[in-house]
């Protein structure tokens, strides 16, 4: 991830909630207790805070750099590594998560759907906005 970035699901700060698969990654990736921190306020970390959580694998020292590191690492990720196997373990540790994504598609965007056109949902999208065009008139 390039320096001066932030990362991180804030859609409890407009009125929204993340989607059960967000907070599937980011439980796995962070942990339950640091998901709960980030997800709960609604939380943007920056570049820095993100490599320290593990959230990311790494700064390059410019934004320029994000492009050619990112390709070395894939490349010294896959070197001595059979590819089939390599993705059938990807797929085994993800196995839980894509299974409840699977089994609960549908309910999960109804839910989703129906949380996010509920009127006071709209208002506190619609504050969020305003608070943001009044922001870029500054």
């Amino acid at each position: 991830m390039a320096p001066d970035y932030v990362i991180g699901l804030n859609e409890t700060k407009f009125g929204l909630v993340a989607p059960t698969w967000f907070v599937d990654v980011t439980v796995n990736t962070v942990g339950h207790r640091k998901a709960e921190k980030l997800l709960f306020p609604g939380t943007l970390v920056t570049t820095l805070e993100a490599l320290q959580m593990g959230m990311i694998d790494e700064m390059p020292a410019t934004g320029d750099e994000v492009e050619a590191v990112a390709a070395e690492r894939c490349a010294a990720m896959m070197k001595g590594v059979d590819r089939r196997a390599r993705h059938e373990t990807k797929c085994s540790v993800r196995a839980a998560p894509m299974q409840r994504l699977r089994d609960n598609r549908e309910a999960d965007l109804k839910w989703f759907v129906d949380f996010a056109m509920n009127p006071v949902t709209q208002d506190n999208l619609a504050k969020y906005m305003e608070a943001l065009k009044a922001k870029g008139k500054k």
